[in-house]
């Protein structure tokens, strides 16, 4: 989403078409970083969080990339479990990720993750995402392209 949707919205709000662009996946968003240092790509896309990953500080200096643009924040893409799961056990699992920040080891997990906290969230706040598939792919829903 960040890394290949996110940024082609970005490009194609600039102006720019479809055909002005050729997009290379680099597998992970930490790949694309290494391999615009490598200049094997002339522009990389990722969430800011990437340039934090002690793989990507190990390999460049960060402060040595320019931001040609960034996005309206989003949330990240969600945890999400199977309907039929029964509530005490999904109430549970929330609880956990939701609380990480209360103690070491959650602290830990979180650092790992380069995250600073996971919060509650509602289906409609993933109504920007919903936006920006639409833009580019044509609908949100893979069924209805």
């Amino acid at each position: 989403m960040i890394s290949y949707i996110t940024n082609r919205y970005l490009l194609l709000q600039a102006g720019l078409k479809k055909d002005d662009f050729k997009s290379l996946f680099a597998v992970n968003p930490p790949n694309s970083i290494l391999a615009l240092h490598r200049r094997q790509s002339d522009a990389a896309g990722a969430g800011d969080g990437v340039l934090d990953l002690p793989l990507v500080r190990k390999s460049i200096n960060p402060d040595e990339l320019i931001a040609l643009a960034v996005s309206a924040p989003l949330l990240q893409l969600p945890v999400t479990v199977k309907r039929t799961m029964p509530a005490k056990l999904r109430a549970s699992i929330q609880s956990i990720l939701v609380n990480l920040k209360n103690s070491e080891a959650g602290k830990q997990v979180l650092k790992s993750a380069v995250l600073t906290g996971i919060g509650k969230a509602e289906d409609k706040d993933y109504d920007p995402h919903r936006k920006i598939v639409r833009a580019v792919m044509g609908s949100a829903d893979p069924a209805q392209r």
